[in-house]
C-alpha cells in the first residue's frame, strides 16, 4: 500500500509542528493533520494572532472536507467526520469574529448547520444512534450560530435557519449532491 510522505511545517515561534497531507492520503492521516492544523491554530487563536488563526483554521476546513467526502472509509476507521466539520467551520467563524469579518463568520456558522441537517446515516438505515447524532450535531450547530448572534448583537435569521436546515434535508433525499453543503453560501 503506497503512504505518501507528509511535510511537517513548523509555525514561527511555535512549539507546535503540523503536518501537510501531500497527493492522496489514507483517511487516517488526514484526520492526523486536520488535527495538527487545529491545535497550530488555536496556538495563533491563544496568542491573538487571528489572522494566522484564520488561514491555519481554513487550511483544516479543507481537510474536514476532504473526510466529509470520505465519509465512507471515515466510518469504517472509527473519524467522527461531522463533529470534525462542525468545530472547523466553529474555529473559522470565530477567528473571523476576531478579525471584524462578522459577514463572513455568519457564513461560517451556517455552513456548519447546513451539514448537520444531513441525515447522519448515508447508507439510508437510520438507526436510534444515528439520528441521536444527527439530533446533537444539530443542536451544536444552532448553539454556534445563536452564540453568534448573541456575541455580535445580531438578530438571528430565522429564514437563513430554515434554508440551511432544508438544504440538509435535500441533499439526504438525494436532490442536491454533498458539494452543494460544502461550497461556499
Amino acid at each position: 500500500m503506497y503512504k505518501p510522505e507528509l511535510t511537517e511545517r513548523e509555525l514561527p515561534n511555535s512549539t507546535i509542528r503540523y503536518t501537510a497531507p501531500l497527493a492522496t492520503t489514507s483517511a487516517k492521516n488526514l484526520e492526523k493533520s486536520w488535527k495538527s492544523h487545529i491545535a497550530a491554530g488555536n496556538e495563533y487563536y491563544a496568542r491573538a494572532n487571528y489572522i494566522d488563526a484564520f488561514e491555519t483554521y481554513h487550511e483544516a476546513f479543507d481537510l474536514a472536507s476532504q473526510l466529509i467526502r470520505r465519509e465512507v472509509d471515515c466510518r469504517s476507521e472509527g473519524i467522527p467526520t461531522t463533529p470534525i466539520y462542525l468545530i472547523t467551520c466553529a474555529n473559522v467563524g470565530n477567528a473571523a469574529i476576531k478579525l471584524g469579518c462578522l459577514n463572513e463568520a455568519d457564513d461560517w456558522f451556517m455552513r456548519a448547520l447546513r451539514l448537520a441537517s444531513l441525515k447522519a446515516d448515508i447508507s439510508g438505515k437510520y438507526s436510534l444512534e444515528a439520528l441521536t447524532r444527527q439530533t446533537v450535531d444539530v443542536k451544536m450547530a444552532m448553539w454556534n450560530y445563536a452564540d453568534f448572534c448573541e456575541r455580535t448583537m445580531r438578530p438571528v435569521d430565522r429564514d437563513r435557519v430554515q434554508d440551511a436546515l432544508h438544504a440538509g434535508a435535500e441533499v439526504c433525499s438525494g436532490a442536491f449532491q454533498i458539494e452543494s453543503i460544502l461550497s461556499p453560501l
